[in-house]
């Protein structure tokens, strides 16, 4: 009878999500990976909140405890399905072409098993993929200067190669990176690291890419290793417009997140594309996003009849909070700001 046994399992976690249920990504091996899981009976299954690694076997003669003598990385590439994933996430991302590097060697002080260099994952994770000299003559001159070095050993082992850019693409057979595969490369006029991973393939719109080692103990072990990526969510700059009506105005504004009262910005008026009034609401401090919030967002005003010339009402009204496909994002997702309109 054909018996299955849980190696690893990995969680993705979203700090916005506190309702649904967050697993937009989805994880393939590579190809040698493929192989080498036929190879060692390995199976692939999807899960609520990710993914897991199973082995099977049908007797002990080929239990995967006796066939691992030794650590085997295994590669997956991980896609993900989310095009909205970067409006509200603590992730700032350079250009299109750089991927996240994943891997199993991180653990947090706590003994939380993550699989990126932080708590969460974040810009110090993030390689650039290359499949040859051609995609690193894009960012290196050939008189340049500079210094390789295994990727995460920069401080801690000297560089492996030091000289010119046009030498080392020489002396360098590009099958020797594809065999570190992660380096990290500095240009000796800069203080600034570019990193990078070598793949044998070109790939396109791979949020990331996963190394896991898969050891003996783990095979031996009598429950499965869970591992966790966790996203954070983007705190942005919050705008309220409040359009007045012609026949009113409006006065001492204060903003509150349940009790607590934000401080704003010094208050501001600007003209809409229909001619209309705003005043504009902003906080001083970014707000993180979340899906929903334990205490509701309220504004509290005067209000005036500019016929009467005299105050009618002081009101208390409810706020809207971001919608993420409506949040506008600076360059390189540096940062980030949600305009929302209220007539009153």
């Amino acid at each position: 009878m054909l018996r299955f046994k849980q190696l690893w399992q990995v969680d993705f976690t979203h700090q916005y999500y506190t309702v649904r249920p967050y697993q937009p990504f989805r994880v393939f091996p590579t190809h040698t990976t493929a192989q080498q899981m036929q190879a060692y009976g390995l199976l692939q299954k999807a899960s609520a909140r990710g993914f897991f690694i199973a082995s099977k076997a049908r007797d002990a003669a080929t239990d995967l405890e006796y066939l691992l003598d030794k650590p085997v990385t295994l590669v997956f590439t991980i896609t993900c399905d989310d095009p909205l994933l970067l409006n509200y996430s603590d992730l700032a991302v350079e250009n299109t072409e750089q991927s996240f590097l994943l891997g199993n060697q991180h653990a947090a002080k706590d003994g939380t098993l993550h699989l990126h260099t932080g708590v969460r994952l974040s810009a110090a994770d993030l390689v650039i993929p290359v499949t040859g000299y051609n995609d690193l003559d894009i960012h290196f001159k050939p008189d340049d200067s500079i210094a390789c070095y295994r990727r995460n050993q920069v401080s801690s082992e000297p560089p492996f190669y030091t000289g010119t850019y046009e030498a080392f693409r020489t002396s360098q057979a590009f099958d020797t990176l594809l065999d570190l595969p992660a380096f990290s490369i500095r240009r000796t006029d800069l203080s600034a690291l570019l990193h990078f991973y070598a793949w044998t393939s070109p790939t396109r719109n791979i949020f990331a890419i996963l190394e896991m080692t898969l050891t003996p103990s783990m095979a031996a072990a009598a429950t499965p290793t869970h591992y966790a990526v966790n996203i954070g969510a983007r705190a942005i700059s919050w705008r309220y417009n409040i359009i007045e009506k012609p026949q009113r105005s409006f006065s001492d504004f204060i903003v509150y997140a349940g009790k607590r009262v934000l401080s704003l910005k010094p208050i501001t008026t600007r003209t809409l594309a229909d001619g209309t009034t705003a005043v504009i609401l902003e906080p001083v401090d970014p707000i993180l996003l979340a899906e929903t919030y334990e205490t509701p967002f309220e504004v509290e005003f005067n209000q005036t009849d500019s016929k009467a010339g005299k105050l009618s009402a002081r009101r208390r009204l409810g706020l809207p909070i971001p919608d993420i496909e409506r949040i506008k994002i600076s360059a390189q997702y540096a940062s980030a700001y949600s305009d929302m309109y209220i007539h009153i």
